[in-house]
């Protein structure tokens, strides 16, 4: 009986020592587990460290090339600028000299003119003839003969100091000009012509006058006009000596006077 009884607690002793022996490695796998575990949260702590370090590092580096970008761009628009604002001179420097060399070349190419070419323009009137008297509301025609050998470039005739008619001749050396006029006015009626050239050489007014006669009794026979064709003649002959000689003729007085005012 005792010896059933010690067998007895000896097995339950040994049943003891096995539930303490399994829950024993049971724990100590699970401890073992447990640390597996732990060194394996470490390591991955210590990795996303380390990534975040490398990270940090990174946008450290990209922050630091973007500056030296921001930079360099700095650098290259100031460059950019300054060679624009170089263009913009060289440009300018360019259509300087431009103009310089065609006002050089126009002026190269401008023919120099001769004493004939800046002579006073010779006026000379055909009809009617100085100090000539009329009807009051006769109709009396003026005919001026204008020469210069450069060429005329307008004519002005007025008549009593207004605009009676204006010639724009194109070049030519000697021109005629013809106006009807009615005297209306009793009295002395002055006419006046002023002739340019084509280089802008002025002759003076000049001027001739007719007196209107009041109507009388009888009927006064008209007055014909009076063509000076040999005073026609003679501007012709004188303009044509002038170009084909380069003397004035001692003929020529008037044309003598203006090219002695324009050498003067």
């Amino acid at each position: 009986m005792k010896s059933t009884v010690f067998i007895a607690i000896l097995l339950t002793f040994l049943m003891v020592l096995l539930v303490l022996s399994a829950t024993m490695v049971f724990l100590w796998q699970g401890q073992q587990a447990l640390l597996v575990e732990i060194e394996t949260l470490e390591d991955d702590l210590a990795t996303k460290e380390s990534d975040q370090v490398r990270l940090e590092a990174d946008r450290a580096s990209e922050s630091s090339a973007l500056a030296t970008n921001q930079a360099n761009l700095a650098t290259s628009q100031s460059a950019l600028d300054r060679s624009e604002q170089e263009t913009i001179d060289l440009e300018q420097e360019l259509g300087a000299v431009s103009a310089a060399l065609e006002s050089a070349l126009e002026l190269a190419n401008t023919p120099t003119p001769n004493a004939a070419d800046l002579a006073t323009p010779v006026i000379e009137y055909v009809s009617p003839q100085n100090g000539e008297s009329f009807a009051l509301n006769a109709p009396i025609t003026i005919i001026v003969l204008v020469g210069q050998p450069g060429g005329i470039a307008g004519i002005a005739l007025r008549i009593n100091d207004e605009p009676a008619a204006i010639d724009q001749p194109d070049g030519q050396s000697l021109v005629r000009i013809e106006h009807l006029h009615t005297l209306t006015t009793p009295g002395e009626t002055v006419i006046s012509v002023v002739a340019t050239s084509t280089l802008g050489v002025a002759s003076d007014a000049i001027l001739l006058s007719v007196e209107a006669l009041p109507p009388s009794p009888t009927t006064p026979t008209p007055t014909p006009v009076v063509i000076d064709t040999e005073g026609v003649l003679r501007l012709k002959e004188c303009l044509g000596s002038l170009r084909l000689l380069g003397a004035i003729p001692s003929q020529c007085p008037l044309l003598a006077l203006s090219l002695t005012r324009a050498v003067a």
